[in-house]
């Protein structure tokens, strides 16, 4: 690494960085005990993180800003495709061979592909297999939020629509914890895209920038 790149690492986002993956690993496989609601909920500061982190690069270079964002955009992109296809032949072919069920291809598709599943995948960027990697597609669609708003130069109405959406969350998350009525499925759905959690943390970042 040369002496530019050495100047360009910021070794304090590193540090939170790591922190949050420590985070995101200890919520996917904490133990129940009396302290783990209180170190989940200390836990939950690592996806916006992620979303701070990744609008705050998002424009790190003046010269070719768009040419950065369509990279990050068709790196993204990619990661999500092969996702799919990747989860599509284990759903539809490994897991039934492997349970020894029948292999229906043409049933599993028929099931999964679905126009309520092609809605919450357009609107809510719900994957059709899993909503294991929903984070990056919910990164995705930022990125080509940020495409247009780059094109039209419409920062401050970026920066308001971040604020709104900010607002939403948590009201939005006040009412679902207040109350316990609403199926943990719908907090899910409604709080694990880039609606009310990747645009306003994205921007955010933008905003620290």
């Amino acid at each position: 690494m040369d002496t530019t790149q050495k100047t360009n690492v910021n070794y304090c986002l590193n540090f939170f960085k790591g922190l949050a993956c420590l985070a995101v690993v200890y919520l996917h496989t904490c133990y129940g005990s009396r302290v783990t609601p209180i170190l989940v909920c200390m836990a939950r500061f690592a996806v916006p993180l992620f979303f701070v982190i990744s609008g705050y690069y998002c424009l790190n270079s003046k010269d070719n800003e768009k040419q950065n964002i369509i990279r990050k955009i068709k790196k993204t992109f990619k990661i999500c495709l092969t996702y799919e296809i990747v989860y599509f032949v284990f759903n539809s072919i490994i897991y039934p061979f492997l349970s020894g069920n029948n292999i229906d291809v043409v049933g599993y598709c028929v099931k999964t592909f679905t126009l309520s599943n092609l809605l919450k995948f357009i609107f809510l960027n719900q994957s059709f297999d899993s909503g294991v990697l929903w984070f990056v597609y919910a990164l995705l669609y930022c990125y080509i939020i940020m495409f247009f708003i780059y094109k039209h130069k419409s920062s401050k109405v970026l920066y308001i629509i971040g604020i709104v959406l900010l607002l939403f969350h948590i009201i939005g998350r006040t009412f679902i914890i207040t109350l316990t009525t609403i199926p943990e499925a719908v907090n899910e759905l409604w709080f694990r895209n880039f609606v009310f959690i990747g645009a306003p943390f994205f921007i955010m970042g933008l905003f620290i920038k």
